[in-house]
């Protein structure tokens, strides 16, 4: 994460808010190193709370990461705010002039995915799932859908999506665009694009590192 931001030219203590989908590695690797940063290796202008954002048990997960690393996560410059979202429901709340929306899907593990809405625009985020109908209202008429594609559709496992999957959940949601992202290497080798568009007739684009999408 560090490096991303650093490449992309986004300092990393103008961010107030981290969103998580769920707890394994891949997706919550950087948090510690994040706040040790933010600490030690930034300069940071700001004062006020960073908000922290992941399914139940987020808080149990944060204090674990604390008891393993010590006051070394912990900013003294600013407040953590450390917030649980449902499993069981949807969940909504406005942060300024961005609304967001969270809905549990179907990961094996508990797994949140989200939606944005700023300025009339709505972005949708899978995180990790297979295909669920919660999913499908998330992505509810999107201008653009960030959907994870880990396997080939001859590969499909349990709790991840596949091409045709991703696609299906695009066309039943009306999305406008769709990215597939979070490719398995056996998926890089295959060709998602042409499984995707079988079933989504709209733009598919297959994300990279630093890639810059209009909405």
């Amino acid at each position: 994460m560090l490096r991303r931001l650093a490449e992309a030219d986004i300092p990393a203590d103008s961010i107030d808010h981290v969103f998580y989908t769920h707890f394994h590695p891949d997706h919550t690797a950087d948090l510690g190193p994040l706040l040790f940063a933010l600490k030690y290796t930034v300069i940071t202008h700001r004062t006020s709370p960073m908000g922290l954002w992941g399914p139940e048990g987020f808080k149990a997960f944060f204090n674990a990461l604390h008891k393993a690393w010590g006051h070394w996560i912990i900013p003294s410059a600013f407040d953590l705010d450390l917030n649980e979202l449902p499993l069981s429901r949807p969940w909504q709340a406005s942060l300024g002039d961005v609304t967001i929306e969270s809905r549990p899907v179907q990961h094996g593990a508990p797994a949140l995915g989200y939606r944005i809405e700023y300025a009339g625009k709505a972005l949708a985020v899978s995180g990790d799932t297979e295909y669920c109908e919660n999913l499908v209202e998330l992505a509810r008429n999107a201008d653009l859908f960030i959907c994870e594609c880990s396997k080939p559709d001859s590969m499909k496992v349990p709790g991840h999506m596949t091409p045709a999957e991703a696609g299906r959940t695009a066309m039943e949601a009306g999305a406008r665009k769709l990215v597939l992202t979070h490719f398995y290497p056996q998926c890089d080798e295959s060709d998602p694009l042409t499984a995707c568009s079988r079933a989504f007739s709209g733009e598919i684009i297959l994300a990279e590192d630093l890639m810059k999408l209009q909405i």
